[in-house]
């Protein structure tokens, strides 16, 4: 069935290719060819890889090409998931920039992030609504390779037309973040360029999420010995410790009082692995504050999470360490430049039953 709907969808946008192509056509005068018209025939071959095959392209992605309209709409209301929605950000906006077109959120879309009921999303609020198209930046190869198999739900899941943008991530969010913490009023700490930010997400009940062990931090390329200062940014253990706003930890059968071992277990390690004149420490700041640390610091370790991802793409200048097992379909990983170190390292998946000393142990030697 689902092969023959999307043949059924693939067939209807070839059609409406065509009489696109033909209105185009008319308006020419004769023995002319449009210019619109071979675009728009290049475009709908270069989608006949992605439909017919059945691979996972978002309806409006193919729409988009298929039409070569003047804009990639965004109709999306962005909601609280800061990571996963940026996921969808970006990767409209790389559609758009691969494309040549125009990116816009849709007045619906604009109306619905500005209401007062609308969930908490500081960063993408301030990123553009709108961006302009850039002809020179037409991929059409690019933009069919890497939207062929993309998660429409879960965009961050495969490598899609999101990892095209760093250099606009970088700029954008860094603007995002300024304009952010000036309207909150928040004041980070001083920055510290032999500083290490480690952002360790407490999340005990998600089959996906892994633990970093020792030897995750025990090489000179995330311990070197300019770092003296170690900071884990996790998110509050209790509901009186947030701002309202932030997400607190997801403890699920686990007790505060293990987390809050499994956190000392991470302390004395680092502490013995940075050194004796190291200071290592532990905070929950609220979800601004610790985005905006992570996407300013001079050094970053992320243990996997699309926050941390995000934040670590949009910081420009510090170093950021990612897994490269974070999402199960990542089979290859772009470059994203010299200062962003993937990692190939053993880590621990949650389990399926509560059980903190298997975990201390394996931490601990591994």
């Amino acid at each position: 069935r689902a092969i023959g709907a999307a043949s059924v969808h693939f067939i209807l946008l070839y059609v409406h290719c065509i009489s696109v192509i033909l209105m185009k056509s008319r308006a020419e005068p004769r023995g002319s060819v449009s210019v619109c018209a071979v675009l728009a025939t290049s475009w709908c071959l270069s989608s006949l890889p992605c439909g017919v095959r059945g691979l996972k392209c978002s309806r409006s992605s193919l729409r988009d090409i298929c039409q070569v309209g003047s804009e990639v709409l965004d109709h999306r209301c962005y909601g609280t998931d800061w990571g996963n929605e940026l996921s969808h950000y970006w990767e409209n906006r790389g559609i758009a920039w691969l494309a040549g077109k125009r990116y816009a959120a849709t007045e619906g879309a604009v109306e619905c992030m500005s209401s007062p009921a609308r969930r908490y999303n500081p960063i993408v609020d301030k990123l553009p609504r709108h961006a302009a198209a850039d002809p020179s930046s037409v991929n059409t190869p690019k933009l069919d390779s890497l939207c062929a198999g993309r998660n429409v739900q879960f965009p961050h899941e495969t490598f899609g037309p999101w990892t095209v943008m760093r250099p606009f991530v970088i700029k954008e969010t860094q603007e995002s973040v300024r304009e952010s913490i000036r309207l909150a009023g928040v004041r980070l700490p001083p920055y510290d360029e032999h500083e290490l930010v480690v952002h360790l997400r407490l999340l005990f009940d998600h089959p996906q999420h892994k633990w970093p062990g020792r030897s995750s931090f025990n090489e000179t390329d995330v311990l070197p010995r300019t770092i003296r200062k170690v900071t884990i940014l996790h998110q509050p253990l209790k509901a009186d410790a947030s701002d309202g706003n932030s997400k607190k930890a997801s403890l699920g059968e686990w007790s505060t009082k293990d987390v809050e071992a499994l956190l000392n277990v991470y302390l004395e390690m680092l502490k013995e692995l940075c050194g004796p004149d190291c200071e290592v420490t532990a905070r929950s700041g609220d979800q601004l504050s610790d985005f905006a640390t992570l996407a300013t610091a001079s050094h970053v370790f992320c243990t996997g999470s699309t926050y941390c991802l995000w934040a670590g793409l949009g910081n420009g200048n510090g170093t950021v360490h990612y897994p490269v097992d974070a999402f199960a379909a990542w089979a290859s990983h772009p470059d994203f430049g010299r200062n962003w170190r993937w990692r190939r390292e053993p880590r621990f998946r949650n389990p399926k039953t509560p059980g903190l000393a298997e975990l201390i142990d394996w931490i601990k030697t591994h």
